[in-house]
């Protein structure tokens, strides 16, 4: 058997298998904080002290908002694993991230925040959208006041916070984008400017 011949498995051969093994681990390990806060939070406020959480859920309620958050962030965090190991081997990762490292930390950001725009997007609304459903829950009610109230409330006063969020980032991310974003250095203009 020669060098050049590739092991198949039943799965596809050793450097996909190795790609798909490093996605999987990478977005166990980026997933497992949000697995420990969702879990514990949930845990917390069925048994200590919201009355309207632990009885406006069943028990398949209560399990997939343990379980939701840390299975969406495993499938993202995966998924860029597998774009991160697909750049690498087409060659643009090692350039990347050798520039990566010397560009201030403004410009960093803005490509993190290029990169990410829709994870930024749902970092912004999501606790937005919980502060409101906590304000709606706790402000006194008349009777005859139901769950189902206050996630209506929610949901209209949310509407507005996603709109004028995916507003603001995703009209962020095209103004960066019309200034070159993604920023790189080019090498020999980098240590140019440093002689």
């Amino acid at each position: 058997m020669s060098e050049s011949t590739q092991v198949k498995t039943q799965f596809g051969d050793a450097k996909s298998m190795d790609h798909t093994y490093k996605a999987i681990t990478l977005g166990f390990w980026r997933a497992l904080p949000v697995g420990v806060a969702t879990v514990g939070g949930t845990w917390y406020m069925n048994s200590r002290n919201s009355f309207n959480f632990r009885n406006a859920l069943g028990p398949s309620g209560k399990i997939f908002v343990a379980i939701g958050p840390p299975l969406a962030a495993w499938s993202y965090f995966s998924e860029v694993g597998i774009g991160r190991e697909l750049k690498k081997e087409l060659g643009g990762g090692a350039e990347s991230e050798a520039t990566s490292d010397v560009l201030p930390w403004k410009l960093r950001l803005a490509n993190s925040f290029y990169d990410h725009t829709l994870l930024t997007f749902v970092s912004i609304v999501l606790p937005l959208y919980g502060a409101v459903l906590g304000h709606e829950l706790t402000k006194p009610r008349p009777p005859g006041w139901r769950l189902s109230h206050a996630i209506i409330h929610t949901r209209v006063i949310g509407q507005a916070i996603a709109v004028g969020s995916l507003i603001v980032v995703f009209g962020g991310r095209e103004t960066l984008k019309r200034n070159g974003a993604p920023f790189g250095v080019d090498k020999d203009d980098f240590y140019l400017s440093n002689k």
